[in-house]
């Protein structure tokens, strides 16, 4: 049987007062920690060389972490500040689409592919120093990711989404050209035509799904068990009402999975009770 995500699976991993915390969240700290890490070892006069993804130190060395490392290395600028912006901006969005468990494996993707391209002209050129750092190519995979969810929302009013995202790479592509850099033009191509592959896949019904429990929450309550005691002879049994909550879960779950179309009449006339029992148990403001 397919696993198929939690309605959890498409909601924040925690909350932070009234603000919303993702994994887009997350890896968006990430990149500004590896942003000030960064300096601080060029400051001290420490070589980040072992950080980002080298050819050579990959697979001569066996320095397997740089795939880890490699995107959160990366100098200080505007445009770097602006690149950590577009990527929560787009990641947010594809993150609540697809659900953590399918957007982890998006990123993964974005992070693997541009060192594995690296790897193959650096064996077939002869260029065993090539290296690259930094979430230049991520960002922009993000993006297409989120412009092919939403193709026609306009941006700035008056933009639709995928056309600025085809001018974004058109734009990306010809800082490559003039330099010849087919190697980077290679990179780019690759993760934006992979970031658009992958919701392709998904949308035509296609599966990438993680084992069931492995990206479990760890922030969530568990819930509580109680022991309803038992009826007593010739007194009228206690009644435990369920959770309104707990019991429109499955119904949540189904609607994220395939809309609100896909209730039955039963199913919807249990919204309905479920959320006037929320209702009355909410305090009047």
């Amino acid at each position: 049987m397919p696993y198929s995500p939690s309605f959890h699976d498409y909601r924040p991993i925690t909350w932070y007062k009234r603000v919303p915390i993702y994994l887009t969240t997350i890896l968006c700290g990430l990149f500004a920690l590896g942003m000030v890490a960064t300096t601080i070892l060029q400051t001290a006069n420490v070589s980040i060389l072992p950080l980002i993804f080298s050819v050579q130190a990959f697979w001569q060395r066996g320095w397997i972490w740089q795939l880890l490392t490699y995107p959160f290395i990366d100098q200080p600028s505007f445009f770097y500040l602006f690149s950590i912006l577009f990527f929560y901006t787009s990641g947010i969005e594809v993150e609540k689409y697809l659900g953590r468990n399918r957007f982890l494996k998006l990123f993964a993707l974005l992070v693997v592919l541009p060192p594995a391209l690296l790897s193959l002209w650096g064996f077939a050129a002869g260029a065993p120093l090539s290296a690259c750092a930094g979430p230049y190519n991520l960002t922009l995979g993000m993006f297409i990711a989120f412009a092919t969810l939403y193709p026609n929302v306009e941006f700035w009013g008056f933009i639709p989404l995928k056309w600025f995202a085809f001018a974004g790479l058109v734009l990306a592509s010809m800082n490559h050209l003039p330099r010849h850099d087919w190697i980077g033009l290679t990179m780019l191509w690759g993760n934006c035509g992979a970031a658009f592959g992958f919701i392709k896949f998904l949308q035509h019904g296609g599966s990438m799904e993680l084992p069931d429990g492995l990206l479990k929450n760890p922030f969530r309550r568990k819930p509580k068990f109680r022991v309803v005691p038992r009826p007593v002879a010739g007194k009228p049994g206690r009644i435990v009402e369920d959770d309104p909550v707990e019991s429109i879960d499955p119904l949540l779950e189904k609607i994220a999975q395939h809309g609100l179309k896909s209730l039955t009449t039963r199913e919807r006339e249990r919204l309905e009770r479920a959320s006037k029992a929320l209702a009355k148990k909410q305090p009047d403001r």
